[in-house]
Order: structure tokens, then sequence, then C-alpha cells
């Protein structure tokens, strides 16, 4: 989990613990944006992308998962926005699963498909 808010950092902690799921998950405090934009240290199977609804973050965050490499080939990707919003291009690898609408927010699940070889 990646989140600057201190706040939201206790809280992610407190429900890991509540899970005894800590070995298996990692909160990171500082900026998405920032974290992205570097070259990843490793890959993810799941990847949950909420930028708050007024920014314009969702686009370059999907390009910088898929371009610096924080996927793996057959990651599962969750992304949430207003739902007044059109969907940003996506990268060709990634395939709609499932999208739907509720209030404000609009969610997609998408499966990256890259073939290793």
């Amino acid at each position: 989990f990646v989140d600057q808010s201190r706040t939201v950092i206790r809280q992610l902690d407190q429900n890991l613990q509540l899970l005894d799921a800590q070995d298996r998950s990692e909160v990171v405090s500082t900026d998405a944006m920032r974290l992205l934009r570097r070259e990843a240290d490793r890959q993810f199977d799941i990847v949950f992308l909420d930028p708050p609804f007024a920014s314009d973050w969702l686009a370059q965050a999907c390009e910088n998962l898929e371009h610096n490499g924080w996927l793996k080939p057959r990651s599962w990707i969750y992304l949430e926005q207003d739902s007044h919003r059109d969907w940003p291009a996506l990268p060709d690898s990634w395939h709609s699963h499932r999208q739907a609408r509720a209030g404000q927010a609009a969610c997609a699940l998408l499966r990256r498909d890259i073939i290793s070889g």
C-alpha cells in the first residue's frame, strides 16, 4: 500500500495486523506518483489505483506502471475514478475484465496479458 496520509498509513497498519497479513503486505508512506516514476525494484500481481477524483493522475499512473516495470506479465489492475470522466487511454496489454459505476465512482478491473518467452 502506498499513501502519504499518516492517518491512512496508521489505519492500513492496524487493518493488516487485524488480518494477520503484515508478512504478506507492505505499507509505504510516500507520494505514489513520485514512486511510480522510478524504475521498479520489484513487480506486483495486483495493483489498486484510486487517485483523488479531482486529479488527472490516472493516465500517468497507468503509463508509469506499464513502462517502469511495476507489473508482472499477468497482473490484475483495479482502477477507480470519477464516474463523470472517460477512461484514459490504457496500455494495449491491459484488457477489461469488468467495469461498474456506483454513484460518483467508476471502477474497472483489468488484466495485463504479456506473454513471456
